[in-house]
């Protein structure tokens, strides 16, 4: 169980003084089993927002909030700083009631952690789809005393397998702006890294995976989007060896570029194409473009795509890696602007030929 210190207890009302609440739309107060709640109307994007004071921003917090569980509502609920300076990813949640989910007709309580980045915070919540209005009875803020305790784990029976897996996925690398802290600082980076270790096995996580590879490449001190620290995939390495927990880097590569290669109807309708690093669909012709939904752009059996992208999984960490904790690379490979017309792929006629019975070429490990 946590050690909690209460720090505020806010019961919404729509005449609450304007220095701790604001609205969009229009508000009311509604009742549950005898208890009101304040709703908003049925307008999509019809929010408001409550303010409170923290007594520091170097704690972690607990964030609870009761709302009615009696129609059908899709509600948003985004916790920031008051006074932003810039985009923040603090806490993003919601809650959805009704339809599928038979409605109790009973008040739920919903918890999450906050990691702050200001004394000064603003807790929105909003109607995120036409007449589902979003509603609270009341929002609770307690600060966490002695960090967050790790969950109990039971080993799995031997013989019964390795146990389950379960862990946190970024798709792009902007875990520098979570956990209440700036990680591209290297002071920032180890308060980020300590708290995303306690998260995780207070949660019962046991697996991070995260961006080795992005839209244009490793990061690393060529290419470093999101402004990550030097050496930083190794340490998270040595960190999650020293904590028991698993890692997988991702090879999320998205744009690969070639000069020589001049996209034009004429190659499209004659074939020259099929022997290119574009791929091809099994009507003949490159994918006509789409970031999502898609094949890749481009064919990853071909020698010029895998003289690309080959060298990033070769460079520390690789798979044949000290640290235990690494995991096996999933590898995204998707869009691939070729001249000035980006367009996506499946396959081509050395697809073919690699993957024939007569070839000794193998698929990249």
């Amino acid at each position: 169980e946590m050690e909690l210190q209460p720090v505020a207890t806010i019961v919404p009302k729509p005449d609450m003084p304007s220095d701790i609440f604001a609205k969009m739309g229009n508000v009311h107060l509604a009742s549950l089993n005898g208890r009101q709640y304040l709703e908003t109307d049925n307008d999509e994007g019809s929010r408001f927002v409550l303010r409170a004071k923290l007594p520091d921003a170097d704690s972690i917090y607990l964030l609870e909030w009761d709302y009615p569980d009696d129609k059908v509502r899709s509600v948003d609920v985004v916790a920031q700083s008051a006074r932003l300076k810039g985009s923040e990813y603090e806490l993003q949640n919601g809650f959805l009631t009704g339809g599928e989910y038979a409605n109790t007709n009973t008040f739920i309580t919903q918890k999450c952690l906050y990691f702050p980045r200001s004394t000064d915070i603003a807790v929105i919540f909003m109607t995120a789809r036409q007449n589902k209005p979003a509603a609270v009875a009341e929002l609770r803020v307690s600060k966490v005393l002695s960090g967050l305790p790790a969950m109990s784990y039971i080993p799995p029976v031997k013989g019964d397998g390795p146990g389950r897996t379960i862990g946190v996925y970024f798709e792009d690398p902007a875990i520098n702006y979570d956990f209440g802290r700036e990680g591209g600082s290297p002071a920032g980076f180890q308060v980020m890294l300590d708290r995303i270790v306690s998260y995780m096995k207070y949660s019962g996580q046991n697996l991070l995976t995260y961006p080795m590879v992005w839209y244009h490449g490793r990061i690393g001190d060529e290419y470093n989007p999101r402004g990550h620290v030097k050496g930083f995939m190794e340490a998270f390495l040595q960190k999650f060896d020293s904590e028991g927990l698993s890692f997988i880097p991702s090879f999320n590569w998205h744009n690969l570029y070639f000069d020589d290669l001049k996209v034009t109807q004429e190659a499209v309708d004659n074939g020259s194409f099929h022997n290119s690093p574009i791929a091809i669909w099994n009507t003949g012709k490159p994918n006509p473009g789409g970031w999502h939904g898609t094949p890749p752009n481009y064919n990853i059996l071909h020698p010029a795509v895998q003289e690309r992208i080959t060298p990033s999984t070769h460079s520390p960490p690789p798979r044949a890696s000290p640290f235990p904790s690494i995991g096996k690379i999933p590898c995204a490979a998707s869009s691939m602007p070729t001249g000035s017309w980006p367009m996506r792929k499946t396959s081509g006629s050395i697809s073919v030929a690699a993957n024939s019975p007569n070839s000794t070429r193998k698929s990249p490990p």
